[in-house]
């Protein structure tokens, strides 16, 4: 399965980290802290992305149960 670069939850991941980097380098994260960020920042990024995955799934599965009960609704009538 083929996705867009910026849907991938490595893409953000990716980003997270990058950032934090930078951060790291200008002397606004201490180095100290850098490893923690990252580690809870990759955290988030996980949890977002399976959050996501899991809405998709029931509202799909929504959606099928709405067309089925219409459907049956309609053949009844």
């Amino acid at each position: 399965m083929s996705r867009a670069g910026l849907r991938t939850t490595e893409f953000w991941t990716t980003l997270a980290t990058q950032a934090i980097a930078v951060l790291t380098l200008l002397g606004i994260v201490n180095s100290s802290d850098a490893n923690s960020l990252r580690d809870a920042l990759t955290q988030c990024v996980t949890a977002g992305g399976i959050f996501l995955a899991n809405a998709w799934v029931v509202v799909r599965y929504i959606q099928s149960r709405t067309h089925l009960k219409t459907e049956y609704s309609s053949r009844s009538a």
